[in-house]
């Protein structure tokens, strides 16, 4: 049985995907951090009942997206990122297709519970792509890792206008 307590990072310290122990202040923990912190407010946008179906499988596919990046990061960029050009770009094409009303805008979160929602995700990808920016510019991470993400927070706002 495994334990979840290891007390392996009491000191301040944890571990790469590669077993390297690196300090809790590093930059991939950061972004990786950061991105844990993202999952966890996709997960309750999808936990919402009132999300339309369409939009709950188009959040899944986000977070097994979030996961090979995490997985990328937390090997210094040595793993394949899983993120395809492809992925990146559906969410330009749903974006290019879907008709909209001024949807790109300066807007003020909160006409619905799901679009204010959809909202603080979007903010917090902007953190995750600031954290990820970071660490590129010491570990080079694979071009479409920051591609997705710059893409994304655009998605989410486009998502939220339709919510």
């Amino acid at each position: 049985m495994n334990k979840i307590t290891t007390r392996r990072g009491d000191k301040g310290q944890t571990d790469l995907l590669d077993h390297q122990r690196v300090n809790k202040t590093d930059c991939r923990i950061e972004a990786n951090g950061e991105i844990d912190e993202l999952m966890a407010l996709l997960g309750m946008l999808k936990a919402k009942p009132e999300l339309p179906e369409s939009m709950r499988i188009k959040i899944e596919h986000i977070q097994m997206m979030l996961m090979a990046v995490m997985k990328h990061v937390a090997s210094s960029g040595a793993t394949q990122v899983g993120i395809l050009q492809a992925d990146i770009d559906d969410m330009e094409r749903y974006m290019n297709e879907t008709p909209t009303e001024g949807c790109f805008r300066f807007v003020l979160p909160g006409h619905s519970p799901i679009e204010a929602l959809m909202q603080l995700v979007r903010a917090k990808v902007r953190t995750v792509e600031r954290r990820l920016c970071a660490v590129n510019a010491v570990i080079p991470l694979h071009p479409t890792v920051i591609i997705y993400i710059n893409r994304l927070s655009d998605y989410l706002f486009f998502m939220a206008s339709q919510a």
